[in-house]
């Protein structure tokens, strides 16, 4: 295997993880959610714990939140450096620079992936609140 094929093997997994990745993370969110309307001792604790239950939902999600952004961005960067490296080796190559380009992602698409799992985040939080104060 050349390094053309390794780079373009990289570049390939970065792609399609970044998608698979945000539907897994909502597909958790949205768990979460049926859990929290439709598990009666979830809410029942929620409601005599409330202080806590809604300080500490509004702590964990905001830090997923965040650190789910930081991932977003860094994936984000990883594909674009292999994308580059990518291209540069076809230049050098005499490869079609188009192979390379096949792999470039839209700026707003982790930003976009980031503010779903922000709004999901929010919802959960919303829910929570509800619930507690219920």
């Amino acid at each position: 295997m050349n390094d053309f094929e390794i780079l373009e093997n990289q570049a390939r997994d970065l792609f399609k993880s970044l998608p698979e990745l945000e539907f897994k993370t909502i597909a958790v969110f949205t768990l979460i959610i049926g859990w929290l309307l439709t598990a009666e001792q979830a809410q029942n604790f929620i409601r005599d714990n409330s202080g806590i239950s809604i300080s500490g939902t509004v702590l964990m999600l905001a830090l997923l939140a965040i650190f789910q952004s930081l991932f977003l961005k860094a994936h984000y960067k990883r594909l674009t450096a292999v994308r580059i490296a990518l291209e540069e080796l076809a230049e050098a190559n005499g490869r079609s620079v188009e192979i390379a380009r096949t792999y470039e992602l839209n700026c707003f698409l982790p930003i976009a992936y980031a503010c779903i799992n922000v709004l999901f985040c929010i919802a959960i939080v919303a829910l929570v609140v509800l619930i507690g104060n219920g």
